[in-house]
């Protein structure tokens, strides 16, 4: 058969679910056979640059994978049957149901659940943002529970607002002790600020504001660091906010580390 007959591969369960996963998943035959047929696949050798994200946040992974019959897949197949099956479409579920590869049930890693999920972000979380800043999380805003249900919110706007919250409690993980020195200086009580800036679904930015401001003029030995910080004002941004007086005198600086950092500050919370 020559390249031009060559049959193009089959491509299956290439979808992308946006309705909430039913809690319990469909064990029936179907998602057997899918975990059957799945644990006999080949992953491809290539990988991407990006993955499917389910609407209701199950991640795949970078690669494709080749069913026993060639057919192409990607990771979520058997999440998909399971926890989407109205979802999947009476041609493919028909598919499935003609494989001949026996079934298997499937684990909790390959069902990708709710509550698998949610422990998997809430590991996340706390190994990313360490105890220090947990700490805080947990006694100043949003319990971690609710933090991690922001993150995989399907409202995108709250999705966003969390994710730019967490980028925030990553950079100062290694630095609580510099930011509670801040507030310290600004006579700015840890819990009362927190209660404002860590508050979930909208977190209040500009209470973030002053004490990045008061970190920003401090001084440095590398000013990589104080660029890092002035990089992070960017999660500030906020619709019709304007540009602090301190931060526009403190671009009137001779110091050309400080003034280069505080236009980036500047920079990212105009958007320009």
């Amino acid at each position: 058969m020559s390249a031009m007959e060559t049959r193009p591969t089959r491509r299956l369960l290439f979808i992308l679910p946006q309705e909430p996963p039913s809690p319990p998943p469909v064990l029936d035959s179907i998602t057997r056979r899918m975990c059957a047929a799945f644990r006999q696949a080949t992953q491809s050798e290539y990988g991407y640059g990006g993955v499917h994200v389910c609407g209701c946040g199950a991640i795949s992974s970078s690669s494709d994978h080749f069913l026993p019959d060639g057919s192409m897949t990607n990771s979520l197949c058997i999440h998909y049957v399971a926890h989407h099956r109205t979802a999947v479409s009476t041609e493919e579920l028909g598919i499935i149901a003609a494989f001949g590869w026996g079934e298997a049930d499937p684990n909790d890693r390959e069902l990708l659940g709710p509550a698998f999920i949610a422990a998997g972000t809430r590991r996340l979380v706390e190994r990313s943002i360490g105890h220090a800043a947990l700490k805080v999380l947990c006694a100043s805003g949003p319990d971690v529970q609710g933090f991690c249900a922001q993150l995989r919110s399907e409202n995108s706007e709250r999705r966003q607002g969390a994710e730019q919250l967490l980028a925030m409690l990553q950079f100062f993980s290694h630095r609580m002790e510099a930011f509670s020195a801040a507030l310290d200086r600004l006579k700015l009580d840890a819990v009362t600020w927190g209660d404002e800036s860590l508050r979930l679904p909208v977190w209040n930015r500009a209470a973030w504001l002053v004490p990045m401001i008061e970190l920003l003029r401090g001084s440095y030995d590398d000013c990589r660091e104080r660029r890092r910080l002035a990089f992070h004002f960017r999660y500030l941004r906020s619709h019709g906010a304007v540009i602090p007086q301190e931060l526009i005198k403190l671009n009137e600086t001779t110091d050309e580390h400080l003034k280069a950092a505080v236009s980036l500050a500047i920079q990212g919370l105009s958007g320009d």
